[in-house]
C-alpha cells in the first residue's frame, strides 16, 4: 500500500518478493505498461518468465533479437551481479582485512614483546645456568608461536561461526 519512487514515478507497493540476493542494489517488479504510462521507456532490467509453450532457450533467442535487449538466464544474471559485487566490494573488504591484520599483528607483537621483557630475569637465569642461546631463544619463540597459533585458530573458528550466524540472520549476505 505504500508508495515507492522509481526514477520519476511513484508506484504503489503491492508485495515484497523473497529469495533474491541484492546487497548493493534493489529491484522493483512492475508491469512494463505501468512504466510506459509513466514515461519510462527503457527500464534497466526486464524479468520474464517463460510459459510451458516456450522453452527458456527459445525465449532467450527471441529476446536477443529485440533492439536494445540482451537476454540472459537467471544464473547468468546472478553471475553478472555477483561479478559487480566482486569488482567493487571485495577489494574494499580486502583493504579492511589487510589493515585489520596489520593492526592485529602489531598488537600481538607488542604483547609478546612486553611478555618477553617481563620474563627477562627468567631468561637471564637460564643463561646463567648455562643454557645455550638457542634454548633461550627457542623458549621465547615457542611462547610466541603458541600464543599466535591459539589466536589464529580462535579467530578462524569465530569467523567461520560468525559467517554461518550472519547468513542465517540476514540471508542476503552470502
Amino acid at each position: 500500500g505504500d508508495t515507492l519512487k522509481v526514477g520519476v514515478v511513484d508506484l504503489r507497493i503491492v508485495g515484497i518478493a523473497a529469495g533474491g540476493n541484492a546487497v548493493l542494489g534493489t529491484y522493483a517488479f512492475v508491469q512494463q505498461g505501468t512504466l510506459v504510462l509513466e514515461g519510462i521507456q527503457d527500464p534497466s532490467y526486464v524479468f520474464v518468465q517463460s510459459g510451458p509453450e516456450v522453452t527458456v532457450d527459445e525465449m532467450l533467442v527471441r529476446l536477443d533479437q529485440e533492439d536494445g535487449m540482451h537476454a540472459m538466464t537467471r544464473e547468468a544474471f546472478l553471475d553478472a551481479n555477483q561479478a559487480l559485487t566482486r569488482q567493487i566490494v571485495l577489494p574494499l573488504i580486502a583493504i579492511v582485512v589487510g589493515i585489520a591484520c596489520a593492526v592485529g599483528g602489531t598488537i600481538v607483537g607488542l604483547t609478546l614483546y612486553t611478555v618477553t621483557m617481563e620474563r627477562r630475569e627468567e631468561y637471564g637465569l637460564m643463561k646463567a645456568l648455562g643454557l645455550p642461546d638457542r634454548a633461550v631463544l627457542g623458549a621465547a619463540f615457542a611462547q610466541g608461536g603458541i600464543a599466535t597459533g591459539a589466536g589464529v585458530v580462535l579467530g578462524l573458528v569465530l569467523g567461520w561461526v560468525s559467517s554461518i550466524v550472519i547468513s542465517l540472520v540476514e540471508p542476503r549476505f552470502v
